[in-house]
């Protein structure tokens, strides 16, 4: 008798449904802030994206772009680094050149670009990577290209990241700890 309600309790254990943890983004809306003028290309990018990624993400999310435009893309770098919760439900859409702004000391950066999480760009394949270095490592060693820009009185020579940091300095750029995480970067 024992065997068989034993039985019975496990055969009802390993059909009953069992309740899984519910996804965190479930019943959510993620923001994504994009610092371009509505209508660009940016701007554009991010509203095909949004209107994908919540059939991708656990919980399937809405996704809500927003316009934050000014300030040369400072507004939303600043917004996304320093206003919203770092919970997961803003995203950013900034040019990765914003990092420049940091390097030269704009006083009204108050965001910190290595300290924001990369999700990478909306269309750009390895193979696409791997044409754009190999196609500048070409360049700049192309022996016609290099005396074309010699007879122009351009310097085609690149910069080392001793040279780099140097150039920064001069700049007036104060922080070592950003010219130290740019160097490798630059360097490979």
């Amino acid at each position: 008798m024992k065997r068989i309600l034993l039985l019975l309790l496990l055969s009802l254990i390993a059909i009953s449904p069992v309740s899984a943890q519910t996804p965190f983004y479930q019943g959510k809306t993620v923001q994504i802030r994009v610092g371009f003028a509505a209508g660009g290309a940016f701007d554009v990018w991010a509203r095909v994206i949004a209107n994908y990624l919540g059939k991708y993400v656990p919980g399937n999310p809405m996704f809500v772009v927003q316009n934050m435009t000014g300030g040369g893309l400072m507004i939303a770098a600043n917004y996304v680094y320093g206003v919203a919760k770092p919970d997961g439900l803003t995203l950013g859409v900034v040019s990765p050149a914003m990092y420049v702004e940091q390097v030269t000391g704009k006083k009204k950066v108050q965001y910190d670009w290595f300290k924001f999480s990369y999700i990478g760009p909306p269309a750009m394949p390895a193979d696409r990577l791997k044409m754009l270095r190999d196609g500048f490592n070409k360049m700049i060693t192309d022996p016609e290209l290099l005396a074309d820009a010699k007879k122009k009185g351009l310097d085609a020579t690149p910069a080392s990241g001793e040279e780099l940091e140097a150039m920064i300095k001069d700049a007036g750029v104060p922080s070592q700890e950003i010219i130290r995480q740019l160097k490798p970067l630059l360097e490979n």
